[in-house]
């Protein structure tokens, strides 16, 4: 049996896919099945969609252009945190004939091993003490984007999502794929808080 290993060599399930390939789509999204039932179904529930939606997509373009061509991918690391959880952190990209730049793909996992339950971000961040660290996050977006800062605006709670937050020893970072909260030229970023500067507001224990 293969597992997916981290950084420090932690085994972490083994690999699944959703697999498609035809003249006119292909399709590869790679994911691991944890051998928890609840985490697992969490998992393929978001493959299986989001394969679904861009079959949609691919239905509606060639409805316009009989030889448009379309791929998805996505691959996904695994990295071991100390209490006992594993983040699954999946990115890829769809990229279509009939578009100007791909649409990234950013999906995070946080999952508690001992429970084999993914967690919510609210299970993760005191969201009473969310306004906080989001003020926090936006100075990062701004120390690395400065011309951003009128395009940006206030921080929105919606900055923080269950899709969006990955867990590490030292802190949690904050994945935004392309255009998210940035302009599409800037690609996918990523911005990390330390437990220092997430203070109480981390309440995962």
């Amino acid at each position: 049996m293969f597992m997916a290993m981290d950084a420090r060599g932690a085994e972490y399930g083994e690999p699944d896919s959703i697999t498609y390939e035809s003249a006119h789509f292909k399709c590869d999204l790679r994911f691991p099945k944890t051998g928890s039932k609840a985490a697992d179904e969490v998992i393929f529930e978001w493959a299986s969609g989001l394969y679904n939606s861009m079959s949609g997509d691919v239905s509606e373009m060639l409805a316009e252009d009989k030889g448009a061509t379309a791929e998805l991918t996505s691959e996904y690391s695994v990295r071991m945190v100390d209490g006992g959880y594993a983040v699954v952190e999946e990115t890829g990209m769809f990229t279509a004939s009939s578009l100007a730049h791909p649409f990234d793909i950013v999906q995070i996992f946080n999952i508690d091993t001992k429970r084999g339950k993914v967690l919510g971000v609210w299970e993760i961040i005191d969201k009473k003490q969310a306004p906080r660290v989001l003020a926090a996050l936006r100075g990062k977006i701004l120390k690395k984007f400065p011309e951003e800062k009128d395009s940006l605006g206030d921080w929105q709670l919606g900055w923080l999502d269950n899709d969006n937050i990955a867990l590490d020893n030292k802190g949690i970072y904050v994945w935004f794929d392309r255009g998210r909260v940035l302009a599409s030229v800037f690609g996918t970023q990523k911005f990390f808080l330390s437990r220092k500067e997430l203070g109480g507001a981390f309440i995962l224990k």
